[in-house]
């Protein structure tokens, strides 16, 4: 009984972390370049149940047992989402692996959220105001994107931006030896193991990549979750009550 009630407590341990998931999920439904997540869950180890003969007080092996679930691992799904036109010649989106680079006071991030802008100093910037980063053409310099009051912004098949002053900076495109070893930071920003410059992947303007949660789907994953909630928590009732009148009421006789 007392293992029942462990079982389901991390039951709904496991299905709360998978709810948040889900819900965090659908929130950026409409956030560009989004990726979404998936929980991987598996069981403890399972453990050999055994009880003693009556008669000659042998330990028999009855079998294994599992004694509930566990959060094995959160996955993000880095697959290319869908490309949708745009208005402003300051929406980017990649075409291929990798991540825009970013840089957030001394350290850089990576994103793949296109949805830039030109700040009054002609820097371009991401929504929340990290800096893009990219290679001088003229220096060789890595550093962030400065356009000036460029009126005009294309790219080129090299990924270098052509604006009103001709070809300036080439975006620092990044990509990840591990992507098992990527993490989500904050603001649809990311961090992780062996980042390097790759040359492979296209860069377009005047687009966005769209978000990746399909909410039909993450509404029924929502749905069966909540329901198995449910029923953990109907089943962790019913072992506390049998607890109860085991210890109460039994007890008594």
């Amino acid at each position: 009984m007392i293992r029942g009630i462990y079982s389901s407590i991390s039951s709904l341990v496991t299905l709360e972390k998978k709810q948040g998931i889900i819900t965090n999920n659908l929130m950026n439904v409409t956030t560009p370049g989004f990726k979404s997540d998936e929980l991987i869950m598996s069981e403890f180890e399972r453990v050999m149940v055994r009880n003693r003969d009556g008669g000659s007080n042998r330990r028999n092996m009855l079998g294994e047992m599992s004694i509930g679930s566990k959060i094995y691992s959160t996955r993000t799904k880095f697959d290319q989402a869908g490309i949708k036109q745009t208005d402003r010649y300051t929406d980017f989106a990649l075409i291929g692996g990798g991540f825009f680079t970013v840089r957030d006071g001394d350290t850089d991030y990576y994103t793949r959220d296109g949805s830039f802008l030109i700040d009054d100093d002609g820097n371009l910037k991401t929504s929340t105001g990290a800096s893009v980063m990219g290679t001088n053409v003229k220096t060789g310099e890595y550093e962030p994107i400065n356009l000036g009051k460029s009126l005009n912004i294309s790219v080129d098949n090299l990924n270098n931006i052509i604006s009103d002053n001709g070809s300036m900076y080439r975006m620092r495109i990044s990509e990840f030896e591990d992507y098992t070893k990527v993490y989500k930071v904050r603001d649809n920003l990311y961090k992780g193991e062996g980042v390097k410059e790759t040359l492979n992947t296209q860069v377009r303007n005047n687009i966005l990549e769209s978000s990746d949660v399909d909410p039909a789907s993450e509404m029924v994953n929502l749905t069966n979750t909540l329901r198995s909630f449910e029923s953990s928590m109907k089943v962790l009732g019913y072992l506390d009550e049998s607890l109860r009148i085991s210890a109460n009421d039994i007890g008594k006789v």
